[in-house]
């Protein structure tokens, strides 16, 4: 996520994690003042930087990419090994057919319930033998056999480093079902008739469902909605505005506070997932209403001539509640930049806070690392923090765009939410336009 680093606070005294100024001094040194002045006006001609607008969203989402299934991993075909490539190739042109089931091939169908094909999802119907482990509590003079003691079931369940030792739980419930029974698992059941685990005492019973030779696999094509018992929104079909939105939100580390279709945020608000391109999205929404602090946007030097732009941003808490700004480093903003709209050219914005942090590498004006910390900074209720930065890369005319977000935290309440901003910016070139 885009994280920011602290500056100033204009109050009584309250520091910050990285570094703090006195006597409500801005972070370029001059006194914070409220009325937001810029330089002056410049001559006709010269390249000019201005604030068009400033949002803040009240509605954002959150789409955490979790690759092409919300559960188990989905393989495509082609990542398969040869054998069980051709195992999967087999199924999903016709049918895959064998007398043999070799370790591996249990394992495979075992593991890969579902599989995609240049895109679309299959899931693999098999007729192997299927297993049932049953356990019951009991006394040991009603179990007719053996009786394992606890070490021993722990070494029986422990298979490939994997200690599956909520097999007796699951056993004891509703049955252990399982493909495979690997061979310490297979040697325990055949050598006792029960266990004592944690002072219980349990029968065990095995069962099989076996259909007997030939044994086959076949691939019935499903719904991305199949993969998951959870509701998700399938975005196939939608508008293009959505599916756009879809992407830019997944594509966007934190929340998103972009352009959002109304049907969008009723979808997100309805389900657990969104799917779309072959990817599913844990799908969140945000609504910020009630959030007690705002932000500023100001150009304090507008001229790209003899000096460099300048932009302040402020953010300002206008309860009566303190409250607490969670950013990256360095705080309150952490590491920004413009970008164009239509996507071609921007700019670092530069603070020599950048420098100064133990959790940022630069070299000279540009930023080569950021620490992926968090850090929170106070801001008492009135009272503001603010970061001056400069424009450091030529930009060609035209319309910019500065957006991220900063968590905002009442200390002692369940009160806060994510503040997503969107400071809108424009270059102009005087020349083009007088006249």
């Amino acid at each position: 996520m885009k994280r920011r680093d602290v500056l100033s606070t204009c109050g009584f005294g309250v520091g910050t994690l990285i570094s703090a100024t006195a006597g409500c001094l801005a972070s370029d040194g001059r006194p914070l003042s409220d009325d937001g002045a810029g330089d002056p006006a410049g001559s006709a001609g010269e390249r000019r930087l201005e604030v068009v607008r400033v949002e803040t969203p009240t509605d954002v989402v959150r789409l955490n990419d979790l690759g092409t299934s919300p559960s188990v991993d989905v393989p495509d075909v082609r990542s398969l090994s040869d054998r069980e490539r051709t195992v999967a190739t087999a199924a999903l042109d016709d049918e895959y057919e064998t007398d043999d089931l070799p370790d591996w091939l249990v394992s495979f169908v075992a593991e890969t319930p579902y599989l995609r094909r240049d895109g679309p999802y299959y899931e693999l119907i098999h007729d192997f033998p299927r297993y049932t482990i049953t356990a019951a509590e009991t006394t040991a003079d009603a179990v007719g056999g053996p009786i394992a003691d606890e070490a021993a079931y722990r070494e029986a369940v422990t298979h490939d480093g994997v200690v599956t030792s909520g097999l007796l739980r699951i056993a004891s419930e509703d049955g252990y079902r399982t493909l495979r029974l690997w061979p310490s698992l297979r040697e325990f059941l055949d050598s006792h008739e029960g266990v004592r685990y944690r002072g219980t005492v349990y029968s065990l019973s095995l069962s099989v469902e076996d259909d007997g030779q030939p044994y086959t696999v076949t691939a019935s094509r499903v719904s991305p909605t199949d993969l998951t018992d959870e509701s998700v929104y399938d975005a196939t079909e939608a508008t293009e505005t959505v599916r756009e939105a879809v992407r830019a939100a997944g594509e966007t580390q934190g929340v998103y506070a972009g352009d959002l279709p109304e049907q969008l945020l009723e979808a997100v608000a309805a389900h657990q997932y969104v799917y779309l391109d072959g990817t599913f999205y844990w799908a969140g929404l945000e609504n910020r209403e009630d959030l007690p602090v705002d932000l500023e946007g100001t150009v304090t030097q507008s001229q790209f001539s003899e000096t460099v732009p300048r932009i302040r941003l402020v953010l300002g808490n206008h309860g009566d509640r303190d409250v607490s700004v969670f950013s990256g480093a360095p705080a309150p903003f952490g590491v920004i930049e413009m970008e164009a709209v239509d996507g071609d050219g921007g700019s670092l914005l530069w603070t020599d806070a950048y420098r100064e942090s133990s959790h940022v590498r630069t070299d000279e004006q540009s930023v080569t690392f950021v620490n992926a910390i968090g850090l929170t900074t106070p801001l008492p209720a009135g009272e503001r923090l603010d970061r001056t930065f400069e424009v450091v890369d030529a930009v060609a005319p035209g319309e910019y765009v500065v957006q991220d977000d900063v968590g905002i935290e009442s200390p002692g309440s369940d009160e806060g939410g994510t503040l997503a901003y969107r400071v809108f910016l424009r270059v102009t070139d005087g020349a083009a336009t007088d006249g």
